[in-house]
């Protein structure tokens, strides 16, 4: 890990990270400074105790398939993190790459770091893809 020198302090700000594998989850927090709060797919927020503690914790559910309609409302999420202070962690990727090739960014944690003035700081991942694929238990 290096660069944490570049990371606002005092402000949030938009972690923006690739996306390779579930172990991703770990190995971020177990690097990034400070309380943040990730956008988590909606579906593991009906996972008991997982989705139980990323609701009280205040991380943000993100359906991929909701619409625009939903979309919106993510990102007004997003902004209410950062007006709270609170870092935000994103994967503009959306969803893990089955090879570790990164593919296009949806915008919304872009949209939501614009609106609330807040940076946006660049994560990389690299090989969490070989340890754990995509769609491997």
């Amino acid at each position: 890990a290096s660069g944490f020198e570049h990371v606002p302090e005092g402000s949030p700000f938009v972690y923006c990270s690739n996306h390779q594998s579930l172990v991703d989850i770990l190995v971020l927090g177990s690097v990034l400074p400070g309380d943040y709060k990730w956008a988590a797919k909606r579906s593991l927020m009906k996972i008991p105790f997982l989705g139980w503690h990323l609701r009280l914790a205040g991380h943000v559910p993100v359906d991929r398939n909701a619409g625009a309609r939903s979309a919106a409302q993510v990102v007004e999420r997003f902004e209410e993190v950062l007006a709270r202070g609170k870092p935000l962690l994103v994967f503009p990727e959306g969803t893990r790459s089955e090879d570790g090739i990164v593919r296009p960014f949806k915008v919304g944690g872009f949209c939501a770091a614009v609106r609330a003035g807040a940076p946006v700081v660049p994560v990389a991942v690299e090989g969490t893809h070989r340890l754990m694929k995509k769609g491997a238990f």
